[in-house]
């Protein structure tokens, strides 16, 4: 696996923290940042003792009721194929109590995020409600526990060279359980417990309504098309 330092935060030089100070200073200072572009991405992050597994996703796999003015909400990802073999591993035990392995690439990853406050900010409340996983013939489902919800208070640590800001927490012990849909038709409850959970993302989830529809960066009857599809599905 990749060290999760480096794959996040990897070469932020003075420049890049000065960058990153002022970015931190104007969110707190409450003074709006601007939304992202329609290419912008993210990723999160869930790691454990037997559990690791990222997942990166761009805007269009986005969706969700996520509210600008008050930058809360939930956003949904769905991302098929095109995964980092390394971004994923799952230990558990099967029902013959063999121990199984299963590595990436991913097929296929969808979770929800709930903003619940501070994007933006030093400190952003974020929890995780399902996961839900499929490598191979293996179907991997995360089990919601009211006892130890997937949450945290997650510290913004930094940007990343394309200005994504990385919201980060350590140290956590939150208990959780995957159903395992195994190829045989059978389905095993694995155990684990989170330690890390990362957030990375624009300081804005707005959605991206601009001129300029398609990002190319030249204004066109393509941008036209690009507009109606976006104002059909609800982005006015």
């Amino acid at each position: 696996m990749n060290p999760f330092g480096v794959r996040n935060l990897g070469g932020l030089g003075t420049r890049r923290a000065t960058v990153a100070g002022a970015l931190i200073a104007t969110a707190l200072s409450g003074n709006a940042i601007g939304a992202p572009d329609a290419s912008y991405s993210g990723r999160v992050c869930y790691m454990g003792d037997w559990i690791s597994v990222w997942v990166e996703w761009t805007f269009t796999d986005m969706a969700g009721n996520y509210d600008p003015i008050t930058h809360t909400g939930e956003v949904t990802y769905t991302v098929n194929g095109g995964h980092n073999p390394n971004d994923f591993e799952f230990q558990y035990v099967d029902n013959t109590g063999s121990l199984r392995v299963l590595t990436g690439p991913l097929d296929m990853a969808m979770g929800t995020i709930d903003v619940q406050g501070g994007l933006g900010t030093a400190q952003c409340a974020v929890s995780f409600p399902n996961i839900w996983l499929t490598v191979g013939s293996y179907g991997i489902h995360y089990v919601p526990n009211p006892g130890a919800v997937l949450a945290a208070d997650m510290q913004l640590t930094g940007f990343t060279d394309d200005g994504q800001g990385v919201y980060l927490a350590q140290g956590l012990a939150i208990p959780v359980e995957f159903e395992v849909h195994q190829p045989d038709g059978t389905t095993v409850i694995a155990t684990d417990t989170l330690h890390t959970l990362e957030f990375r993302t624009p300081l804005d989830l707005s959605p991206p309504c601009q001129a300029d529809c398609d990002g190319n960066g030249v204004l066109n009857v393509d941008d036209i098309d690009c507009f109606v599809s976006s104002f059909l599905s609800g982005c006015v």
